[in-house]
């Protein structure tokens, strides 16, 4: 924290990118959770080159470097992107890392059936996307505590041998990933990249390319940490998603869809306050 604090002024007109993928096909049975783009994408993927060129141009910058997660869709949107950005200007300079802790939910491992068709909704992934917001938002519904341990996907064995989700049982042979286990590694990679940043030269522009419900938890952090900057909310160890997801619901449905960008500043993302308050997190969530 203390070399954040020395560094800061460094930050001052200096943003990253962050967006979310575009549509990919879905096809299940040859994808898996990992499909490729659709087609029929290239006016999306327009607009988001211009955003991204006004920024390179506003802040003069000289190269692209996209940071994605392993994910196929991830990777080809930031593809499709820096062959618009090329055509537009050729002197440009682009590069692409993957980064693994920007991955969606592993959700599992999940049994298709025989008359699985492409495209078709999966009865298995929608009754446990239900149950994973019943229990890690529990208390929207005043029906407990936002259990973030809940592994993606799994029924839920009772101590009376029952189950508490049966209608998952059969659907997965191996449970995903939790909420917690989500928000440790998203939080450990906003805490990383604020620490590397600076290292970059400054004439690159950052652009990270994940999925949803990452890119909604970094649009989120931004708002939250500067209410509670600001006092203007009250909080306590271990309620930083819960603040968070109660952005996310007053957000509008436009910001929500695929290939949506936002911009923070790395002043924002490298703000010492922003930084303590991820690792109390941190240290809450492992300790629970």
């Amino acid at each position: 924290m203390e070399n954040i604090n020395k560094t800061s002024h460094l930050g001052e007109g200096r943003n990253i990118i962050v967006m979310r993928h575009f549509d990919e096909i879905d096809d299940l049975e040859k994808y898996g959770r990992d499909g490729v783009l659709s087609e029929g994408q290239e006016e999306k993927a327009e607009k988001a080159a211009d955003l991204l060129l006004a920024e390179i141009k506003k802040h003069n910058k000289k190269a692209v470097l996209f940071i994605t997660s392993p994910r196929v869709r991830a990777n080809q949107t930031a593809q499709m992107i820096t062959d618009i950005l090329l055509k537009k200007d050729p002197a440009l300079k682009c590069s692409c890392v993957q980064e693994n802790d920007l991955r969606a939910i592993d959700q599992g491992e999940f049994v298709l059936p025989t008359d699985y068709v492409r495209g078709q909704k999966y009865e298995g992934l929608l009754l446990a996307d239900q149950a994973f917001f019943n229990e890690t938002h529990a208390s929207d519904n005043r029906v407990g505590v936002d259990n973030y341990n809940y592994k993606f996907g799994d029924p839920v064995l009772l101590e009376n041998g029952r189950y508490k989700y049966p209608e998952l049982v059969g659907f997965f042979t191996q449970y995903g990933e939790t909420y917690k286990e989500v928000l440790l590694r998203l939080y450990s990679l906003i805490i990383k990249t604020s620490e590397k940043v600076y290292k970059l030269g400054k004439n690159i522009e950052l652009v990270i390319v994940t999925h949803g419900q990452p890119a909604q938890i970094f649009k989120d952090l931004k708002k939250v940490a500067e209410l509670i900057k600001n006092d203007a909310v009250k909080y306590k160890e271990g309620e930083l998603a819960k603040l968070c997801w109660e952005f996310y619901k007053k957000r509008d449905a436009a910001e929500k869809v695929t290939g949506s960008v936002d911009v923070i500043s790395v002043e924002e993302l490298t703000d010492p306050d922003l930084v303590g308050l991820l690792k109390r997190e941190i240290l809450f969530l492992k300790n629970e």
